[in-house]
């Protein structure tokens, strides 16, 4: 992220041509450290959002809807009191810093016209909104700073405002170009890509690598002192880029990594190339507003998605327990006979027996006449012996015939559960989420929401397109899975599946014709990246046509059985999965 004075300059600029000389319509504050405010102007409505939030303080335009409290809190009330109807006269940046201040033009209490200021610190964790009167007094702000907060600097009611101390460093909209070279030459080694962000006001890493990777091609040039040559590379570099900045040329993206957004500018980041995508917006607040909703819906993802998966674990978890209970009380079992053979032994022997013994060394007539001592309780009659005995096997039996139902159901269970985890791996949207809650609550695992249910948004698998042209088709969870093999495939498709592992449903879309060694070597491959069997070794593969393949009465989503199938061995190679060029349906 780098919502710094480079970006704050760009949100002010498109703020000066869209808000200057509108007039404050509304404010809201949707949260404790967030507000809104809606301007009108021009016949056009805006949104105005400023956060002071801790972690991500902003400010820009938006079309976001929010949710505000039922009670306005004290802040919004005094800020609907001051600036309500306000005319927006002016809009500055305090130097290049990350401080913007909107000016309003209002009356006071004495229905005389007076200019009211609107101050944003975008300052990470000293981030503020502060309301200043027309004689520079603090008359409130959103986050009220006292002496036990700072002793430096106190943003209280009846206070004069005075702005954060400022740097000893450049502005980049304002500085002489004898500045520059003197803070080219004062130092001996330079850091190429330290050196805008030491020397300018409100310049961030990411911009100021930025600028040495622009320079050098790289953003770990060290220049030492007799660099010349380089430090006016440098030096041209960055007076071009901050020429840009002067004379508004912005290039707002966004860079993401694995879907994720990472950074941000108004400028083009070419430094983020291999493992990085880039998105590039018509407007600077677009651009943030995007950020930061991706961020929150990618982190809100990620909590959901993690909820789920720690129940799924904990399900699973349980499972396992049962599956070690009931295969430790088949292991138990496997020695029932021995105690029907004693019974047997003892009912055959009983004409031996007087009662108090405490063993009986018999003949094992089911092995060759060879002898066996039995275990007698001494205390009880040779019947009751044998008969505890018979008791003991048929017991152990039944047990046995439970506990092999109950292995069978829980691995069943087990294997379904994990299917469900494998489709965590591929969840890019919260629809995805959703719908994988929505299969857990179905199937028993999760509590069912209460009230009306909310129809599910229908869901992307993914689509590649083989060497040889073939689509092929990979679900994303059970859901999608069921869809493709039991709506979207056709008789003659083929069907591939990892063997024995739970993973997603891999169809080839042949529309009649021979699928060539290339096509289904790489469906196969795909279908193994996809599954709970991906490795580093090679992995079975079995594959048929979609013909063969059915869904069993009263199967869980994705489960299915099939037949006439052939197995082929592949490595999970993701370099395939580049090759076929994956894309959503």
């Amino acid at each position: 992220m780098a919502f710094d004075g480079v970006v704050l300059h760009a949100v002010k600029t498109e703020l000066t041509e869209k808000l200057l000389g509108g007039r404050v319509d509304k404010v809201y504050q949707p949260e404790s450290d967030e507000i809104v405010l809606l301007i009108r102007n021009g016949g056009e409505n805006y949104k105005l959002f400023l956060s002071a939030d801790a972690n991500y303080p902003r400010i820009h335009l938006t079309d976001e809807s929010f949710k505000n409290p039922a009670s306005p809190p004290l802040f919004c009330m005094l800020l609907r009191k001051h600036l309500g109807s306000g005319k927006i006269t002016g809009i500055r940046q305090i130097k290049s810093d990350r401080i913007l201040c909107i000016c309003v033009e209002t009356y006071n209490e004495l229905g005389d016209l007076c200019e009211k200021s609107l101050y944003i610190e975008i300052m990470g964790r000293h981030s503020n909104i502060i309301l200043v009167s027309e004689k520079g007094l603090v008359i409130d702000s959103i986050k009220r700073v006292d002496l036990t907060v700072s002793s430096k600097r106190q943003l209280l009611p009846g206070l004069f405002y005075e702005t954060a101390p400022a740097q000893d460093k450049l502005d980049f909209l304002d500085y002489d170009t004898a500045e520059l070279k003197e803070a080219l030459l004062i130092k001996e080694d330079i850091r190429a890509d330290k050196f805008a962000m030491e020397t300018f006001l409100g310049v961030s890493p990411v911009v100021s690598r930025e600028i040495a990777y622009r320079a050098f091609g790289t953003f770990q040039e060290i220049l030492t002192s007799d660099n010349m040559s380089g430090r006016a590379r440098l030096m041209t570099e960055a007076e071009a880029f901050f020429q840009d900045m002067k004379d508004g040329r912005f290039h707002p993206c966004i860079v993401s990594e694995q879907g994720m957004p990472k950074y941000f500018s108004c400028v083009e980041l070419t430094q983020y190339r291999e493992g990085f995508s880039t998105a590039y917006s018509d407007s600077v607040s677009g651009m943030v507003d995007t950020f930061y909703r991706r961020l929150h819906l990618k982190r809100k993802m990620n909590q959901r998605s993690h909820d789920l998966q720690k129940h799924l674990n904990s399900q699973m978890e349980k499972l396992e327990k049962k599956i070690g209970i009931h295969s430790q009380t088949l292991f138990d079992a496997s020695d029932k006979e021995k105690y029907r053979l004693y019974g047997e032994l003892i009912t055959a022997n009983m004409y031996r027996l007087k009662g108090g013994e405490k063993e009986l060394e018999a003949e094992n007539y089911y092995e060759g006449n060879q002898k066996i001592v039995i275990p007698l309780n001494e205390n009880s009659s040779p019947a009751q012996n044998s008969q505890r005995y018979y008791k003991r096997y048929q017991k152990m039996k039944t047990a046995e015939e439970m506990a092999a139902k109950q292995l069978e159901k829980a691995k069943k269970e087990l294997f379904y559960l994990e299917s469900v985890q494998n489709s965590f791996a591929w969840i890019t949207t919260q629809d995805e989420i959703d719908e994988i809650a929505e299969e857990l609550a179905q199937a028993g695992y999760l509590k069912a929401k209460s009230g009306k249910k909310k129809k599910l948004a229908k869901t992307a698998y993914q689509e590649f397109v083989s060497s040889d042209g073939f689509p092929i088709l990979v679900g994303k969870n059970n859901r999608q899975n069921d869809e493709l093999s039991f709506k979207i495939a056709r008789p003659r498709d083929l069907w591939l599946h990892v063997k024995t592992y739970p993973g997603s449903h891999t169809l080839v879309v042949t529309n009649g014709l021979a699928v060539p060694d290339t096509t289904l070597y790489e469906a196969a491959v795909l279908a193994a990246i996809h599954s709970k069997a991906n490795t580093s070794g090679k992995v079975e593969i079995d594959y048929t046509e979609i013909k063969f393949v059915k869904k069993p009465p009263g199967a869980k989503p994705g489960m299915v059985t099939y037949s006439n199938f052939k197995t082929i061995l592949v490595p999970p190679d993701v370099s395939v999965m580049e090759r076929c060029g994956k894309k959503t349906k």
